[in-house]
């Protein structure tokens, strides 16, 4: 700890150093502000004769993975730059803990005193056209792939298809195919009428959150748009 107080030290004393690190702050908090924590997943094959799951999580360079097959054990991996890092299957079974000494019970706490001291000091008219504008900080990207659906009952495969259909002439994206399958721009959806309870295919989705752009835009609205609780007039006869 001495050796790097004593690095600061001389970075802070040289005019040089202190211009450089300055300059790799503000770097720092630019790449920060564009930087958006992407979580996904992604579905492929059949569960029947063996299908995986996917799921990632990407904050800048950083990028962890839980990945499922048939089968096997929910892997991790772990990679920056593209490189992978670690590697391991996580422990599914229960984990043995060590005896520890009953805690001291807690005071119950009522959700209702934060909910009345939020509403005393904060607008919600003044919050939701916040959350409003703030929206380009959330994206989600349509889900894309193509699956096919059916039940071993054909007359429940024949309820979900046309409840389909029917959303087709309320949701403008859905649209029905000529083939048969219901079809958004990147998804499409084929009825499987093999008398079989069957869901296979490939599914991908994916949301995209500017953690840092929007938790430093949230507490600025907080800190400024908090005003002190208004006192009840008590009238005296």
């Amino acid at each position: 700890m001495e050796a790097w107080a004593q690095v600061f030290a001389q970075v802070a004393n040289s005019p040089v150093g202190l211009a450089a690190g300055i300059a790799g702050l503000g770097l720092l908090f630019l790449a920060l502000w564009r930087t958006s924590l992407r979580l996904g997943f992604a579905l492929a094959g059949d569960p029947d004769a063996g299908g995986s799951f996917t799921a990632w999580a990407r904050l800048g360079p950083v990028r962890v993975d839980w990945h499922k097959h048939s089968g096997e054990p929910v892997g991790q991996t772990f990679r920056v730059l593209g490189v992978r890092v670690r590697s391991r299957p996580r422990a599914t079974g229960p984990r043995h803990k060590k005896p520890r000494t009953a805690p001291k019970p807690a005071k119950a706490r009522d959700p209702s005193q934060a909910l009345r001291y939020f509403l005393r000091h904060w607008s919600l008219s003044d919050v939701a056209s916040f959350a409003w504008r703030r929206r380009r900080d959330i994206q989600l990207a349509p889900l894309e792939g193509r699956v096919e659906f059916g039940f071993a009952e054909p007359e429940r495969t024949g309820e979900v298809y046309g409840a389909l259909c029917v959303l087709t002439g309320v949701l403008p994206p859905l649209r029905a195919d000529a083939d048969g399958s219901i079809r958004t721009p990147r998804l499409a959806l084929f009825p499987e009428w093999s008398l079989r309870d069957r869901l296979a295919g490939h599914a991908k989705a994916e949301l995209k959150i500017r953690v840092v752009r929007a938790g430093i835009a949230t507490l600025i609205f907080f800190l400024t748009h908090w005003h002190p609780a208004r006192r009840r007039l008590v009238l005296h006869a």
